[in-house]
């Protein structure tokens, strides 16, 4: 995206699976997530809307707390529980996509994962 700017018109955040079990198996997890509570905070101070998704809440438990207090406080969209490894692949996820699109009318979107 060198030379480009995100446009709040056409933009929005998807924050995918960031949940317990699967957190705890990223390297350099404390950098992560002191960057996504950043996106999460920045997106929501440029008035960026935000959609939110969890992988099989069951079996990988929720999205991390202080993530999940920062997304509620955005008015985040979600969490939808997703079934299947994409998000796309998710009727919910897709609908509250779609919500975000109709509210704007854009050509395109530019989504921040």
């Amino acid at each position: 995206m060198t030379g480009k700017r995100l446009d709040p018109k056409n933009t929005v955040l998807a924050f995918i699976d960031v949940q317990g079990k699967l957190v705890d198996l990223m390297a350099e997890k404390d950098v992560l997530m002191a960057n996504l509570l950043r996106m999460i905070k920045g997106c929501n101070a440029m008035g960026l809307p935000i959609i939110w998704s969890e992988h099989v809440t069951e079996k990988c438990g929720p999205t991390l707390s202080p993530f999940a207090e920062a997304l509620r406080e955005a008015k985040a969209l979600g969490p939808t529980n997703k079934h299947s490894f994409s998000a796309v692949d998710c009727s919910d996820f897709m609908h509250n996509l779609d919500l975000i699109r109709g509210e704007r009318s854009p050509s395109s979107m530019t989504i921040l994962l």
